[in-house]
């Protein structure tokens, strides 16, 4: 049996935590280095909050780096 997707393309919910990392990208991308810890417990969404913020990230051509 194959599985396909089963997380949405689009991004929800997350909005407050987005537009705060949106923020943090603004000030960075201006020359103001930053680094951002995102923590909480397993299946809350940090893996695609920090996708979605590495995406937009991208596309101002700001440097991204994620360990």
């Amino acid at each position: 049996m194959n599985v396909g997707r089963i997380s949405s393309p689009r991004f929800v919910g997350r909005v407050a935590e987005l537009d705060a990392l949106e923020r943090l990208l603004a000030r960075a991308s201006s020359g103001s280095g930053r680094a951002v810890l995102v923590a909480g417990d397993a299946g809350i969404g940090k893996s695609r909050l920090v996708a979605e913020l590495e995406e937009r990230a991208r596309e101002r051509d700001v440097r991204v780096l994620v360990g």
